[in-house]
C-alpha cells in the first residue's frame, strides 16, 4: 500500500516537473518564456517535489516504526552465531 502510494505520487510529481517544459513547447512564447521563466518553474517544481518526497518518506516510516516497535516487543531475541570468518579468527583456533 505505501509503496503504491509512493510510486503514484512520483509519477505525478514527475508529469508536474516536466509541466512547464510541455507548456513551452505547445504553446510559442518568447525567448524569455523559453529561456528564463520555463527552466525557472522546472527547477521550482523540481524542488517542491523533492521536499514533499522527503516528508512523505518520513510520514510513511513513521508509521512503519510504530508498527516494528509494537511488534518488536512481542519478539523474542534469539542468539545468532558468529559469522564463520571471526571463528577461525578466533585463540582456541588450530590455524595460525
Amino acid at each position: 500500500m505505501t509503496c503504491r502510494l509512493l510510486i503514484t505520487y512520483r509519477l505525478l510529481a514527475a508529469l508536474v516537473i516536466l509541466l512547464p517544459l510541455v507548456i513551452n513547447l505547445i504553446v510559442k512564447g518568447d525567448i524569455v518564456w523559453s529561456f528564463i521563466y520555463a527552466p525557472i518553474f522546472t527547477m521550482l517544481a523540481f524542488i517542491l517535489a523533492v521536499y514533499l518526497d522527503d516528508k512523505i518518506v518520513e510520514s510513511l516510516q513513521g508509521t512503519t516504526d510504530h508498527f516494528t516497535k509494537h511488534t518488536a516487543a512481542k519478539t523474542p531475541i534469539r542468539k545468532i552465531n558468529q559469522p564463520l570468518i571471526t571463528r577461525f579468527k578466533s585463540e582456541h583456533c588450530c590455524i595460525k
